[in-house]
């Protein structure tokens, strides 16, 4: 598995463990957003990671709709804490400026990978900011499960 794979697989393994008696949802995204497990769905950690790592990653940056799925996802929960996490480089190349999306989303984090375009990473900062939500940033994809379990403690 390369590098995508990896990081979406860990960081799913993350949320699992962490969010393992709430309510949360997976949408992972590249030309379209696909919703790996649903808001109320209850699976195991192992079946979660095994969709994340059977779902095809190739193609482009599509981040509105990922922000769009995942919006509809927590629509479906009336807990008022309710939050997005976003894993991303911020370089989309498809489906349009993400920010409109921000409406789906009370609280939206955003933890920023490395990215080889400047303004991809004000993308992340923007949508942090928009979004009510803390900004990361991580220079390697192995500092995400420690970013990631301090942002959701401090959440």
């Amino acid at each position: 598995y390369g590098e995508r794979f990896t990081t979406a697989a860990l960081t799913v393994a993350v949320m699992a463990y962490n969010l393992a008696r709430d309510n949360f949802s997976v949408v992972v995204f590249n030309t379209k957003a696909y919703t790996i497990k649903r808001i109320k769905e209850r699976i195991k950690t192992d079946e979660l990671i095994n969709r994340i790592l059977e779902s095809d990653s190739a193609g482009y940056t599509n981040i509105a709709e990922g922000l769009k799925y995942g919006g509809l996802e927590l629509e479906k929960i009336k807990k008022r804490n309710k939050f997005g996490v976003l894993v991303t480089d911020g370089a989309f190349n498809r489906g349009g400026d993400p920010r409109p999306y921000l409406r789906y989303f009370p609280k939206l984090h955003v933890l920023a990978l490395p990215s080889k375009q400047d303004w991809g990473r004000r993308v992340c900062k923007d949508l942090a900011r928009l979004g009510k939500g803390k900004f990361s940033e991580v220079n390697s994809y192995k500092q995400i499960p420690r970013i990631l379990m301090r942002l959701l403690r401090e959440t």
